[in-house]
């Protein structure tokens, strides 16, 4: 296939591609170790519990600071994803108080921003380290997980 000059990604040359080989089959994981990594995305996702109370999830993407790591995986960017469960107040908002957003509290004083008027947007572009381990997946295998966060230096 002729690469495309424009370098924009065409549908139909695709299709028709072929390749040499066979294609991995098993991912290889992030090694377990505490990384300085960025914050590059959030997102949430929301929806209702069976009792029709509402839930949110507040999704964080990190992207790893580690040249070492991106070598070993043959990878121009790691970016693992972090899913904090958010408790909401009667009026919608994010709760706080005693139990309330732990996580949260968390990850907003590891990147200094757990005082005062707060968005979730103002984490974007934060640094932290973050500590990945390996967790049990669904499949049986394994799956990184961010399991904390702490202050850079």
């Amino acid at each position: 296939m002729e690469p495309n000059m424009a370098g924009m990604f065409d549908p139909d040359t695709f299709l028709d591609m072929s390749v040499e080989g066979a294609n991995e089959t098993e991912k290889v994981l992030v090694p377990p170790a505490v990384y300085t990594a960025c914050i590059s995305d959030l997102s949430s996702v929301s929806g209702e519990r069976d009792d029709g109370t509402p839930w949110v999830q507040l999704v964080i993407k990190w992207a790893i600071e580690d040249d070492a790591a991106k070598v070993a995986l043959n990878r121009d960017k790691i970016v693992l994803s972090q899913y904090l469960f958010i408790d909401l107040d009667e009026d919608g908002a994010i709760a706080t108080g005693t139990n309330k957003n732990v996580q949260l509290g968390k990850l907003r004083k590891a990147v200094g921003k757990n005082e005062g008027r707060f968005s979730p947007r103002d984490l974007m572009g934060c640094f932290a380290k973050i500590d990945v381990r390996h967790v049990p997946a669904k499949d049986g295998g394994l799956r990184e997980e961010v399991k904390g966060v702490a202050a850079v230096g």
